[in-house]
């Protein structure tokens, strides 16, 4: 066991959680009021400068589950992916099935830096018709995800993928912590320095998520255990994949 290892299983889980972004406030304004958005302007022109330099090399539409959807219903679906960045996925997604669409909703600064950069389509507000409404670490860093959840689920005409969620039980509202260079994917563009990165962030009650499937007539297919995408506190959050196909 190596030496970091071995100071990690000794700390008290409660310093762990502090590391990251431990302390609790009682609102999503009030974890918001002591932290930037996903919308700062910094984080996302090191995010689109670290995307132009990645290879289209299927590595992250392998581990989206995604493939397996398409494979089971048509390959020339309509994706919508809420909060998909700077569409990395999606230029993995359309390398692997030229005759879909892939639309990314993100926040208005995002939208604004992609536009007209490749064949993803980026939008400020989600499609009201889709096959399959997908969502990849998202839903926990905004007020509302149960609207926006809802309205995916309404607008998906075969599937809902959720992935890389942050579950808990109760509502828990925190300002998460972490690197610049975490942030995207594919080599470090040169100019940046690996300053902290902080946003507020909340957990989602997986039941409630279970309940809306069930009630805008969705079956929950498979149901997997993982914890990229999971901040924790106290041992109470967890992270589950979740893949919901219409009835």
């Amino acid at each position: 066991m190596s030496l970091r290892a071995t100071i990690k299983g000794l700390t008290p889980p409660i310093i762990l959680d502090l590391k990251h972004g431990g302390r609790r406030y009682p609102s999503w304004e009030a974890a918001s009021k002591a932290s930037p958005s996903y919308d700062d302007a910094k984080l996302n022109a090191f995010r689109v400068a670290r995307a132009a330099r990645r290879p289209v090399d299927g590595g992250i539409l392998a581990s989206s589950g995604l493939p397996l959807v398409v494979m089971a219903l048509k390959p020339n679906l309509a994706v919508t992916d809420f909060g998909g960045a700077t569409g990395d996925l999606g230029l993995d997604f359309l390398a692997a099935f030229p005759d879909a669409t892939y639309t990314v909703v993100e926040t208005p600064t995002m939208v604004a830096l992609m536009n007209g950069r490749s064949a993803v389509r980026f939008e400020t507000s989600a499609p009201q018709d889709c096959d399959v409404f997908f969502s990849s670490g998202t839903v926990q860093y905004v007020e509302r995800p149960m609207e926006i959840l809802t309205s995916g689920f309404a607008s998906a005409r075969s599937a809902v993928v959720l992935t890389r969620n942050s579950f808990c039980d109760e509502e828990i509202f925190r300002v998460q912590c972490s690197r610049l260079f975490n942030n995207g994917s594919g080599p470090i563009p040169e100019g940046y320095r690996d300053v902290e990165v902080r946003h507020p962030h909340r957990t989602i009650n997986e039941h409630a998520v279970q309940e809306l499937a069930k009630a805008q007539g969705f079956r929950c297919v498979s149901s997997l255990e993982e914890h990229s995408g999971v901040l924790p506190y106290q041992g109470k959050v967890y992270g589950r994949q979740l893949v919901f196909l219409r009835r």
